[in-house]
């Protein structure tokens, strides 16, 4: 509070207006930021960017959000905090598990400590490398029998698939991973199959 007093005068006279000017802490929060990427991923971290954010008295610092779903079933969604007092509009997060799904939001501080919402979600995913990789179908057949086996692997991005090594006519879709052969009568035996997932 910060008390004014103001006076008139003239050949007259004098009159005096006394009163109290208050100045009020800033209770109006910031914008939160607009826009926020994904500017690079690695099987435990990630480099996150974002803009946009706006105050009246400037925006001092940031803060990262996890958003995961909480109450009776998972049927809400909630936000833990991930790390604070960011002075940039841009942080790598590190020590994340591999070939996970992760969500985040931004919010925005001004110096009060007004926090602003949520900025739009970016949802990831981080890498890794091929792991499990299994198949699918029957591996004993008759001869002049159509062989497919259906190959999967866990991989962040997508794996790519290749035969290392195997019977001459044996083929294998790099994308779906499926593989085919027909086996002639002079086939008759046992094969090894080795696939790569890269």
């Amino acid at each position: 509070i910060h008390p004014v007093t103001v006076r008139a005068t003239n050949r007259a006279g004098i009159t005096d207006q006394s009163f109290n000017i208050t100045v009020m802490s800033d209770t109006v929060a910031p914008t939160p930021p607009a826009e926020i990427h994904v500017v690079e991923v690695t099987a435990t971290s990630v480099s996150l960017a974002w803009s946009g954010a706006t105050d009246a008295n400037g925006v001092d610092h940031f803060a990262v959000y996890r958003q995961y779903r909480c109450g009776w079933r998972g049927r809400n969604r909630c936000y833990a905090l991930v790390q604070g007092n960011i002075f940039a509009d841009t942080v790598t997060l590190t020590g994340l598990a591999p070939l996970t799904s992760f969500t985040y939001a931004v919010r925005s501080f001004d110096a009060a400590g007004n926090q602003s919402a949520n900025s739009p979600l970016v949802t990831f995913k981080t890498l890794s490398p091929p792991v499990s990789l299994r198949y699918t179908g029957a591996t004993s057949l008759p001869a002049n029998f159509p062989l497919q086996l259906q190959f999967f692997v866990n991989a962040t991005p997508a794996a790519a698939f290749s035969i290392v090594s195997g019977p001459a006519g044996l083929t294998l879709d790099p994308e779906t991973g499926v593989a085919s052969w027909m086996p002639a009568p002079a086939d008759v035996g046992t094969h090894t199959i080795v696939v790569r997932a890269t």
